[in-house]
């Protein structure tokens, strides 16, 4: 029985990466990359420093303000639009993979009905986050998701961007699910390509200076208000305590339910919906391996989750774009047992603090690696 590892989603992005640098030609090289992260931090920049405006009511010409409005909602468009663009370059590569009688060697087997739903559906979640950008009776409407203790502000300029970051991030993952070839097509990536340390660790770092850009430090905030904000303190008895002793209980949690998940399926349907997790638990055979993956999760997806987009979009909301964030586990009975954990964690920052669900996720992040070191007494199966 395996266990559901909440590791990083570069072990995913690595699988697009791969996939996309095929032979000599280059999709997405590391400049495309590059410009994408300062594309959207330069965004959240900006929508900081107009919340900065709005807060302060500093003096500004509507004209001024109006022109940086909208300059933000064309960033977010064009956001959208590069989305769109993925999406139906997949299904033309795919059109002409099947029309031509070389196919393309630079991108796996893609089938057209895959991409074609790929292409509605990167339609629809486009279709929504341009509503939310331009229609304020729909984000007014998103209050009743979060939460009545969720600081969401329906007027908010950086709680927009994180809207439509989350939109387009789903649809992200659904065209890496779709180029990878689908689960088995993951696993075979991870397998064929490995793990990249490097790649999980910057994953991490990116997340964390996602969360703090997010909340605004040196901008609208000063370091010891962001550290506040996003729940992070020295470790105190209290959180090392409840920490260690819910990252436990997850485990133990995420025991059962695959358990369950395993007698509700057939074998065969099991090992088809798990093949990707199983392919992740295979590349990572070592301690130290598994003491970077763990660490690299706990610190970069709970300062941003939990610690920034928690309190703004509540429980529920954040732990259901946590689990979307694994999409070795999408569309799979996985991805539920995930979003529960996020649950779990989510309470334990609410009622503790960030730094104590930091120590819990890395608690149930690395327990599996010290238990398969174990000594097997000899004759045990």
């Amino acid at each position: 029985m395996g266990i559901l590892t909440c590791a990083p989603d570069s072990v995913n992005a690595r699988v697009c990466y791969n996939a996309l640098h095929c032979g000599e030609v280059k999709f997405m090289d590391s400049f495309l990359t590059i410009v994408v992260i300062i594309y959207i931090g330069g965004m959240i920049y900006l929508a900081n420093l107009l919340e900065l405006d709005r807060a302060q009511g500093t003096s500004l010409s509507y004209s001024t303000g109006l022109q940086r409005v909208t300059f933000l909602r064309w960033l977010l468009v064009g956001l959208l639009l590069m989305l769109f663009m993925l999406a139906f370059f997949l299904l033309q590569a795919t059109l002409l993979d099947v029309t031509s009688s070389a196919p393309t060697e630079a991108l796996p087997e893609i089938e057209p009905g895959a991409a074609i739903i790929n292409l509605v559906v990167i339609g629809v979640v486009s279709f929504i986050a341009l509503r939310l950008i331009f229609s304020a009776r729909l984000r007014q409407a998103i209050t009743s998701l979060t939460g009545k203790d969720s600081r969401y502000d329906p007027e908010s300029y950086v709680h927009l961007c994180a809207l439509v970051l989350t939109i387009w991030y789903i649809g992200i993952s659904f065209s890496q699910l779709t180029l990878a070839g689908g689960l088995e097509g993951i696993a075979q990536s991870i397998a064929q390509n490995g793990i990249s340390i490097g790649e999980i660790t910057l994953q991490a770092v990116i997340l964390v200076l996602l969360a703090l850009l997010g909340v605004g430090l040196f901008i609208r905030r000063g370091d010891r208000d962001s550290i506040a904000r996003l729940g992070l303190r020295l470790p105190t008895r209290q959180d090392v305590t409840i920490g260690v002793g819910v990252g436990l209980g997850l485990f133990i949690f995420s025991i059962a339910g695959i358990f369950l998940w395993q007698q509700s399926v057939s074998p065969e349907q099991y090992a088809q919906q798990n093949v990707a997790n199983q392919a992740v638990n295979q590349m990572l055979n070592s301690l130290p391996l598994g003491l970077i993956v763990a660490l690299s999760a706990a610190f970069g997806e709970e300062i941003l989750f939990r610690g920034a987009v928690q309190p703004v979009f509540g429980l529920v909301m954040t732990s259901l774009t946590f689990a979307l964030f694994h999409n070795q586990y999408f569309l799979t009975p996985a991805a539920l047992i995930i979003f529960l954990i996020g649950i779990g964690l989510g309470l334990l920052r609410q009622r503790v603090s960030t730094t104590s669900a930091i120590i819990a996720h890395f608690v149930y992040n690395f327990l599996p690696f010290v238990l398969a070191l174990l000594p097997v007494a000899p004759g045990s199966p």
